[in-house]
């Protein structure tokens, strides 16, 4: 008999559920016993598998969804590192590296502006001609090793040539770097940027001078390691 017939209801993921046409050709189920399908929300499935895994604790896991991300900040906006050796020290290092050549050097001292730092050596007479281009070498080395991508204070144009001639010396440039990812290579290493105008990177910016000068001693009796200020 069609009205009595009864057929079988299959549910995706559930035993089949029967189902029974009675008079009048409707059809009536048996429900008892059905159970739905509720697919879960992208949270509750996160969170139902950190709870049978070794993912954090449902609290965590929420806590670390909420911690809001930091900007990234672009390359050509990153803000100089503190350098590990400031301009002053620097001069310093300079300054004492000539000192130490006592059998020539009666004192070198260090003065500076606004912008520029100078170190100057004054050298025994009989020793300037044969002296000066040997602790103009000294002076350069010590300029290079004490500056650097990774120190935070760049010498401009270090892989290049940096140093300058000028009346009684040399001259260079320094600038802070920012972390050696973001900087410029060209700018800082080479002195020139080799992708003017495109270039997203860190260029030198603020540079300081440097002078190194090397002059015949008038007397002995200078006081050695002086550091003055000049307007």
């Amino acid at each position: 008999d069609e009205d009595d017939a009864t057929h079988s209801l299959t549910v995706p993921g559930q035993r089949p559920v029967s189902a029974r046409r009675g008079a009048g050709g409707v059809a009536s189920a048996d429900l008892g016993s059905f159970t739905p399908v509720v697919e879960p929300t992208c949270a509750s499935a996160l969170v139902a598998r950190a709870m049978q895994s070794e993912l954090p604790s449902p609290m965590v896991l929420g806590r670390i969804l909420a911690q809001p991300v930091a900007p990234t900040m672009p390359p050509s906006e990153a803000r100089p590192q503190t350098p590990q050796c400031a301009p002053g020290q620097l001069a310093e290092h300079v300054r004492a590296a000539l000192a130490q050549h006592t059998s020539e050097v009666v004192c070198a001292e260090v003065t500076h502006g606004p912008r520029d730092w100078t170190i100057a050596a004054y050298l025994q007479p009989q020793h300037v001609a044969k002296g000066r281009e040997r602790l103009f070498d000294v002076a350069k080395q010590a300029l290079l090793a004490e500056t650097g991508l990774q120190r935070g204070l760049c010498l401009i144009g270090y892989a290049g040539e940096p140093f300058a001639p000028m009346h009684l010396g040399f001259s260079c440039a320094v600038a802070a770097v920012p972390d050696e990812h973001a900087a410029c290579y060209g700018s800082f290493a080479q002195g020139y940027c080799t992708s003017p105008g495109t270039c997203t990177r860190y260029h030198p910016r603020d540079q300081i001078g440097f002078n190194v000068v090397i002059k015949r001693a008038r007397t002995q009796g200078r006081a050695s390691g002086r550091t003055r200020g000049r307007r």
